[in-house]
Order: C-alpha cells, then sequence, then structure tokens
C-alpha cells in the first residue's frame, strides 16, 4: 500500500491538480455566464420607480428644469490641484504598480528562498551556490507572474518581462556550465523549468483570464483547499500505525482492497470537513473584502501561491520522496508573512488624502472585449490615486464583479444589488467604498440599474466623480443612451472635467452634430456657457501607439502630444 500511496502523491496528484485548475475555468466560465444573463435580465426591466422620477432626471439633464439646475461637482478635486500637484499624483500613478509589486516580489523571493532550500536539504551532500541560485531563479516564476498581474498594463512591459527572466535563467545556467562543468546547460535547465512550471502555468493563464479574472480565485481557492485537505488526511491516516491497521483491518473484513480503502475514507473526510469549511472560508473572503483586511489583487495572488506551492511541493516529493509532499505550506507562509507585513507598512506610510480622485467611467456597451481591455489597462494605474465609478453594463459585468457580488449571486440575493428608486439608490450611494484596501489600491464601485433608473444614477453619479471620461467607439445614431450622456456631460459638468474617447470606429460626424446641439442648447446655469466648444476635448485612441499614459495626461489637465488628441470642431 505504501508504494502505490507514494505513487499516487508523486503521480496521481499532479493529475489532480491540473483537473481542479480546469474545474476552475469551466465551472467560473458556467457561473459567469448563467450572472452575466441574470444581470442583462434585470437591467432590461422596469423598476417600480414613479415615471415621474425618471422624467425629472431627463429633464435635468436636457435644461428643462432650470430652477434645480446645479454644477455636477461643486468642489472638483481635479481643478483645486495645482499643476505640482497634478505632477506628482500622475508620477505616482506611474510608478505605484511597480512599488507593489515590488512588494509581491519581495515575497516570492522568501518562497523562492524556502523551496530552494528545501530542494537542496532533500539530497545529500553541501548546499552548493551556483545550484542553489538555479534552483532559486526556478522558484522565483510565480512571482514573474506577479509582477506581470500588478504592473504590466501593456503586451510591450509583459514581453520584456518575460524576457529578462529567460535570459536571467539562460545567463545563469551558462555560468554554472562553466563553473561545474558539462553538468549544467541551459538546455536541461529550461527542461527542469519546464517540469515545475510549465502545466501549472498553462492552466493558470485560462484561470486568468481577463473574463474569468473576477472569480477564478475565488473557485480555484476552495478547489484547491478541498485537493489539500484530501492530502492532509491521507498522511494523517499514513503517519499513526492505529489508523493504518485500522484500514487494513477494515479492508480485510469488507473484502475491498486496503489502498482503494484509504482513499475513499480520505476523500470522504475531506468532503465532510474540508468542504464546509471552504465555504466558511470564501464567507470569511467575502466578510474580509467588505472590511477591506482582503482586496481582490491579494486574493488573487494567494490563489497562485497557493496552487505553485501544491505542484512545487509534488515535484519535490516525486524527486526525494514522499516526506517533502507538505513542503510548499512553509514556503507559501512566508510569502503570504513577508507580503502583509509590507503591505501594512506601505499602508502606514501611505500618501492618500480623503477619498482619491474619483473616476466615472461611461461608455458604449456594444464594445466587450475592447471594453475589457480598456479597463484591465486603465485600473491598473488609475485605482492607485482613486476609485473607478461606472454603471453596470453587460460589456464590463462579468469583469467588474467583486466577491461580495458574485457571493450574492451565487445565494440567490442578486436583485438587492439592483437600484430601484430615489431611496435604493441614495443608499447604494452611502455604500461606495471610496476608500483603499490594505495594499492602497481603491475599488471599483459599479451601479446596477434597471432600464429606468440609470439616468437618475448618472446624475448622482457626476456628483460624486471628479474626472469623467466617456469611450465613444463604436458610437452611432442608434447610441440613444449615449446622446443622452453627451447631453448631460455638456450642461452639468466643466468641459475640463471631462474626455471624450474615439477611434476610427466612431461616427465622428454625427458626434459632432450630437456635441453642436448640446452646446446650442445649454441652459444658463451650465457651466460651459460661457466657453468655446473648441475647449472640448477628444482623445484618439490608437491601439498600435501604446497611447495609454497619454490618455492619463489628458485626464489631468497637462499637455498631451497633438498625435493623440484633437480639440472637438464645429460640424
Amino acid at each position: 500500500m505504501d508504494d502505490r500511496l507514494d505513487l499516487l502523491l508523486t503521480g496521481v496528484m499532479p493529475a489532480i491538480l491540473m483537473v481542479a485548475v480546469a474545474l476552475t475555468l469551466l465551472i467560473s466560465l458556467l457561473l459567469l455566464h448563467i450572472y452575466r444573463r441574470a444581470v442583462v435580465r434585470s437591467m432590461g426591466r422596469s423598476s417600480q420607480v414613479s415615471s415621474d422620477a425618471s422624467s425629472q432626471a431627463s429633464s435635468q439633464a436636457s435644461g428643462q428644469t432650470p430652477a434645480e439646475f446645479a454644477v455636477a461637482t461643486a468642489v472638483p478635486s481635479n481643478q483645486t490641484l495645482s499643476s505640482g500637484d497634478k505632477t506628482a499624483l500622475y508620477a505616482h500613478l506611474l510608478k505605484a504598480p511597480w512599488r507593489q509589486a515590488v512588494i509581491y516580489g519581495m515575497g516570492g523571493l522568501g518562497y523562492a528562498v524556502v523551496m530552494s532550500l528545501a530542494l537542496q536539504l532533500s539530497f545529500p551532500g553541501p548546499i552548493v551556490p551556483i545550484q542553489f541560485l538555479c534552483t532559486l531563479l526556478l522558484y522565483l516564476w510565480p512571482t514573474v507572474i506577479a509582477f506581470a498581474l500588478v504592473a504590466a498594463s501593456t503586451r510591450k512591459v509583459l514581453t520584456r518581462l518575460i524576457l529578462a527572466y529567460f535570459m536571467g535563467l539562460i545567463g545563469v545556467s551558462f555560468v554554472a556550465d562553466w563553473m561545474s562543468g558539462p553538468t549544467f546547460i541551459w538546455m536541461n535547465l529550461l527542461l527542469l523549468w519546464f517540469l515545475f512550471n510549465g502545466p501549472a502555468t498553462a492552466l493558470l493563464l485560462g484561470c486568468l483570464h481577463p473574463r474569468i479574472r473576477a472569480v477564478g480565485p475565488l473557485v480555484l481557492t476552495s478547489l484547491l483547499f478541498v485537493v489539500s485537505g484530501f492530502l492532509a488526511f491521507l498522511f494523517l491516516i499514513r503517519s499513526q500505525d492505529f489508523l493504518v491497521s485500522g484500514v487494513v483491518l477494515g479492508a480485510s473484513v469488507s473484502g475491498q482492497d486496503a489502498f482503494l480503502l484509504l482513499l475513499g475514507i480520505a476523500f470522504c473526510l475531506s468532503l465532510v470537513f474540508v468542504a464546509p469549511l471552504g465555504w466558511g472560508v470564501l464567507r470569511w473572503i467575502r466578510v474580509g473584502y467588505e472590511q477591506k483586511r482582503i482586496s481582490d489583487q491579494f486574493l488573487r495572488l494567494v490563489s497562485i501561491g497557493l496552487l505553485f506551492s501544491l505542484v512545487h511541493s509534488i515535484n519535490l516529493a516525486s524527486m526525494s520522496g514522499s516526506v517533502w509532499i507538505l513542503s510548499g505550506l512553509p514556503a507559501f507562509a512566508v510569502f503570504l508573512w513577508i507580503s502583509k507585513t509590507l503591505l501594512d507598512r506601505q499602508g502606514e506610510l501611505s500618501v492618500h488624502a480623503g477619498n482619491g480622485m474619483n473616476l466615472l467611467l461611461l461608455r458604449v456597451f456594444a464594445l466587450e472585449r475592447r471594453s475589457e481591455q480598456l479597463f484591465q489597462s486603465l485600473s491598473l494605474h488609475w485605482r492607485h490615486i482613486g476609485s473607478i465609478q461606472m454603471i453596470a453594463g453587460p460589456d464590463l459585468v462579468k469583469t467588474t464583479i467583486e466577491p461580495h457580488e458574485f457571493l450574492d449571486f451565487v445565494t440567490g440575493k442578486l436583485a438587492r444589488r439592483f437600484i430601484d428608486g430615489p431611496q435604493t439608490l441614495e443608499q447604494r450611494l452611502a455604500e461606495s467604498d471610496l476608500r483603499p484596501d490594505l495594499d492602497q489600491r481603491f475599488r471599483v464601485n459599479d451601479f446596477f440599474c434597471y432600464d429606468d433608473t440609470w439616468r437618475l444614477t448618472l446624475l448622482s453619479l457626476l456628483k460624486t466623480s471628479d474626472v469623467v471620461l466617456m469611450d465613444l467607439r463604436s458610437f452611432s445614431r442608434q447610441r440613444a443612451g449615449c446622446i443622452f450622456e453627451i447631453n448631460t456631460l455638456i450642461h452639468r459638468v466643466p468641459v475640463e472635467q471631462f474626455t471624450l474617447l474615439v477611434d476610427r470606429t466612431t461616427d465622428e460626424a454625427f458626434l459632432q452634430e450630437t456635441i453642436q446641439l448640446a452646446w446650442q442648447s445649454q441652459p444658463p446655469e451650465s457651466p460651459n456657457t460661457l466657453k468655446s466648444v473648441d475647449t472640448l476635448q477628444i482623445f484618439r485612441w490608437d491601439s498600435g501607439a501604446s497611447p495609454l499614459f497619454a490618455l492619463f495626461r489628458v485626464l489631468f489637465g497637462t499637455t498631451v502630444p497633438s498625435a493623440n488628441a484633437s480639440p472637438a470642431k464645429p460640424a
């Protein structure tokens, strides 16, 4: 039985882990598909709000009730900032992701050191520094993934990061080859990298796809929790002679194979004790997220670290014996301790004041993948200086879902998230999370609206937003909702505080016509009545020129390259 158990732990368990990750992908896709359908179906329905409230929102935006008209942001932080403050804030926006990547990198380095020591100690003989360095680089691969998720906002940066890692790996292997003879060659080290990291990386990339990244860590963590429990019960039974004797006696009495009986007992114990505990962990994650003890990014990196610690433990056990099967747990604990300690220290030194600079993101809901790509790149940087607010739509509903929203959906409580009138809207605005998490990143506040409450929600969000970005790619005459939003922005928001984003898919002739009509119909109380339409900022998005940082400069009101931005011209 011992031989077959060793084979299970070192040969079959990797396959079980891969199945767990594959199940994460399938379950996440299925749940998010059902979630999106439920949200879209609710968005198309009307609420119980009175028609008077809905019509009042429309008339206020169009300027038909001047007596009730008010500028959207009475004290906009974007306008009170000096040019020096804007420059400092812009610099922080650019550097903050990399500073945070260094924090997780230090945690990943601690993980790699512990795993490298375990690998060196598992073989007889002294520790050879060059060998230790090679294994250290192998175990640093999860840290590279963490760097990519935390700081790589463009494909160019991601490519450079991966190339730098493999160049370092090959460079160290050549040094080892020169120092130790033909024992170390770069092809062998790359083969080891594939054995150590390849399969887990391939499946992990599927679980971290932007379309399921929001819930993938939750599902993966729960499944890995069950797998870890299965392993723990196997070792518990095997380590106690009286338990092994009981399994053998039970097998002889029942006529069953002792090894299969052991697996069945460990599996049943895992289901009975660990599965409920796993659900409890999910509820703990929800409470921790709501109380800001856990961030979405920290949860994502924890799930990655847990997966690689299990895979690396199994690899080590396959080479040095099953006694090393739990070696990844102390390494994972070191990663958590270092990362959490440094994040807490970062919080003590934080320069955040108040609620940060809030960005309202409006867009054409039909953009789908392009909306996801812009949102991921934008939020990776912006969330270090302020929150992002938006009205939930079918394009980003699967990307911006938060842990507590997902668990509300699973437990059948999604309907309470929808705004059905002014009172609910006031409650949702009061519940908006505008403070940074433990990693000093702000959150995304998405508002779920029925078909007749989104206009009312828009007017309220404008009052709490410092900057507005409206993505008008694929804008055309059929986008009546976007026409209402353009009119609302021009009538209610100072032109310096909002930017319209376009590309070749935008019907620019119709856009200019819409802008002109809105500008000419401004009520006297509009903050833009004495301004020229030429001051309205239209940013042209060129996907081939990495315009993300030029867009940031536009949003901060600083100098922008003329190739990317152009003022609105009269039709």
